[in-house]
């Protein structure tokens, strides 16, 4: 099975790492395999990134070069092959048409998927019809979603989480290589302020902000229709679709992705119908400022 993919994939890290820290240790490929109990060909594929390793190969691996040198492969260094490993083969797993990952929407690993995915897409599209799209978020608004799952406020697992967002969020400023953003969300989702006022204006005029950045399409879709004989819409789910090619939806119990042509199409046909119920420029900045006010007057009225 190969698994290096594109230079930036989990496979290529993986391979990469791997070979680093067999250097480092000062062993050959041989002698690396002996001591996992490898042919000397499988030990060569793998840190040429010719072969994915199974999570249980790349420990074993691991804990060989945590044996030649316990300062190279530390205990973080050990975490992080696997982490790499079981990132390596999610990947190899898109050729099955749908994933599903009952996991909370605040988990570290959850969030390192969507940044793999992001940053590997040209083009990101994103309806929401709860929440602000995660790409355009506050910190403010980040912390109120983690501790929304019951995360304990200001623990590392929150850090940790927070971290990985704001990576998302710097890949997607990035002008590494040129990538769209279409991002949707309903004004509905801005009346939803139990995150509370204050985070809910700086929100507001954080969009505002977002609406001018280049190469990016940032919609609302109003409460009251501007399309009044538009095709009624009823999404009850978040999506994000990747070059209109893999579709990552999302509920409160669990994700599912797919790359199911159909399954992707139908998604690319119902974001275009929302898209067109979207007031876009100068008409979402009045439609955010306008709740922000709201908010601001709120928060003076509770003074």
């Amino acid at each position: 099975m190969t698994g290096a993919g594109s230079d930036d994939s989990a496979a290529s890290s993986l391979a990469a790492l791997l070979d680093h820290l067999r250097r480092e240790a000062g062993l050959s490929g041989s002698e690396l395999a002996r001591r996992v109990g490898f042919s000397q060909s499988k030990a060569s594929r793998i840190l040429g990134g010719k072969y994915l390793p199974s999570v249980a190969d790349a420990g074993r691996l691991a804990w060989a070069l945590s044996r030649a040198d316990p300062d190279a492969a530390n205990l973080q260094v050990r975490r992080r092959i696997l982490e790499l490993a079981r990132a390596a083969h999610d990947d190899a797993q898109s050729i099955v048409t749908t994933r599903v990952v009952l996991q909370p929407f605040a988990v570290a690993n959850l969030q390192r998927r969507f940044a793999r995915a992001e940053k590997q897409a040209s083009e990101v599209a994103t309806f929401s019809p709860l929440m602000v799209p995660g790409l355009l978020q506050t910190e403010g608004y980040m912390r109120a979603i983690y501790r929304s799952g019951g995360g304990e406020p200001g623990g590392p697992e929150e850090e940790e989480w927070l971290a990985i967002r704001r990576g998302r969020h710097e890949v997607s400023m990035s002008q590494d290589r040129p990538r769209k953003y279409r991002q949707l969300l309903a004004e509905s989702t801005l009346a939803w302020g139990v995150a509370g006022a204050t985070v809910m204006a700086d929100q507001c005029h954080h969009l505002v902000a977002a609406i001018d950045r280049p190469g990016w399409r940032i919609g609302i879709i109003p409460r009251v229709p501007r399309i009044p004989d538009a095709r009624p819409e009823f999404p009850q789910n978040a999506f994000d679709l990747h070059d209109e090619k893999a579709l990552v939806l999302g509920t409160s119990g669990g994700v599912a992705v797919t790359q199911d042509p159909q399954t992707v199409a139908r998604h690319v046909a119902l974001f275009r119908r929302l898209e067109a119920l979207a007031v876009f420029d100068e008409e979402a900045k009045a439609i955010l400022r306008a709740t922000a006010v709201a908010y601001r007057r709120e928060t003076q009225e509770g003074a």
